[in-house]
């Protein structure tokens, strides 16, 4: 997504950022050994009778504390299924390979075609996109392509795709800034901020900052110190994991110190616990 991204600044190519509708329950399932087999309980069940009395009723019954239950086939992809994303995935590359695009060897999940001798090329992390193209016009043209493709507006209003123009988008948690030329500009404020919020919940006394991510112990291990407590210890793991997902993308700054922290996720102690909020502390003096 990055080394795209840099190649979209350099091109000086005009970005779109797409969120395909209700993605995964809009994919019919045309093989039947695709289809996966779920057990409803509950209100749910209720629900379903009530509107289709004549397809779920003869259906219901109930297990052995009492409470009713259907179990039915899936012949759409039902979000939090195992199979739902890999069926997605699979009729999104069929669309768009059926209009030209070509996927890319080393990530499947990027696809670029040539349109009057310049390159196209949407990513996507399961139904958002980014599209990027040298001329405006035929990045709309794509985007004009996807709503007929997958845009199905449902009487509450929802299923429109939502579109993003312009020259800053937001993109899985990053804020990309394509605003100087031949430069991208990637953060994540807001979501350091949060991650900053949560540590000053768990650690009161973790106020001030720090001139670097890292104390001079980082590797140290004092094999006697006290284990963090149950609660403590979950939240040093969260932070952790939330914490390398900022690394990752906007904040490499971090690595060195985050990828020690994440060999510690299991039985942290108290030592861990001070690099952590020397990290943090690190983060809001540089956020």
């Amino acid at each position: 997504m990055l080394l795209t991204c840099i190649v979209d600044a350099e091109e000086g190519r005009d970005v779109a950022v797409v969120d395909i509708p209700n993605a995964f329950i809009q994919t019919h399932i045309e093989d039947e050994k695709d289809m996966a087999i779920i057990k409803v309980r509950g209100i749910l069940v209720d629900m379903l009778e009530e509107i289709d009395p004549k397809t779920y009723k003869s259906y219901v019954t109930n297990d052995k504390n009492g409470t009713k239950q259907l179990v039915v086939q899936c012949q759409n992809a039902i979000y939090g299924t195992m199979v739902a994303s890999l069926l997605y995935y699979r009729k999104f590359c069929a669309s768009l390979t059926s209009t030209g695009f070509e996927f890319n060897t080393y990530d499947p999940c990027v696809a670029n075609k040539t349109i009057n001798g310049k390159q196209m090329t949407i990513a996507f992390h399961v139904d958002d996109c980014k599209i990027s193209h040298e001329d405006p016009k035929e990045v709309e043209k794509l985007i004009e392509w996807l709503r007929q493709e997958y845009e199905s507006i449902f009487e509450d209003g929802s299923g429109k795709m939502t579109v993003n123009r312009g020259k800053i988008h937001t993109y899985l948690g990053m804020t990309l800034d394509f605003s100087v030329q031949s430069q991208v500009k990637v953060s994540m404020q807001q979501y350091i901020d949060e991650i900053l919020e949560a540590f000053d919940k768990a650690e009161p006394k973790g106020k001030g900052t720090n001139a670097s991510a890292a104390p001079e112990n980082l590797f140290k291990v004092n094999e006697d110190c006290p284990k963090l407590k149950p609660e403590k210890a979950k939240m040093f793991h969260n932070l952790v994991a939330e914490m390398l997902y900022a690394t990752k993308r906007a904040r490499p700054d971090t690595c060195t110190a985050i990828a020690y922290l994440t060999t510690r996720v299991r039985e942290p102690d108290e030592d861990d616990w001070l690099k952590l909020a020397h990290l943090m502390k690190y983060v809001r003096g540089t956020r």
